[in-house]
């Protein structure tokens, strides 16, 4: 189950950041966007939170619905003493 898990995440997570930055850097090489345009930051955005976006869908294929309940409760649980 493990290797399942990690097959799915680094090959959504490589999948996306690689095409979201080979197609922005295309269109910037191109001349078609600069890189200021808000395209060129919604897929630098999302090439970058592509590893967030991984876990997520993992979670999604690989567990039941209330494993994403407990990774939200382990992933944003802060201890304040």
């Amino acid at each position: 189950m493990k290797l399942k898990r990690y097959i799915i995440f680094l090959g959504f997570t490589f999948t996306l950041t690689w095409g979201a930055h080979w197609v922005l850097v295309y269109l910037v090489q191109s001349g078609l966007f600069g890189i200021n345009q808000p395209l060129s930051q919604l897929l630098f955005f999302l090439g970058g939170s592509a590893p967030t976006v991984g876990a997520y869908v993992t979670i999604l294929l690989t567990e039941e619905v209330e494993s994403i309940e407990k990774f939200n409760l382990r992933l944003f649980k802060f201890r304040v003493s």
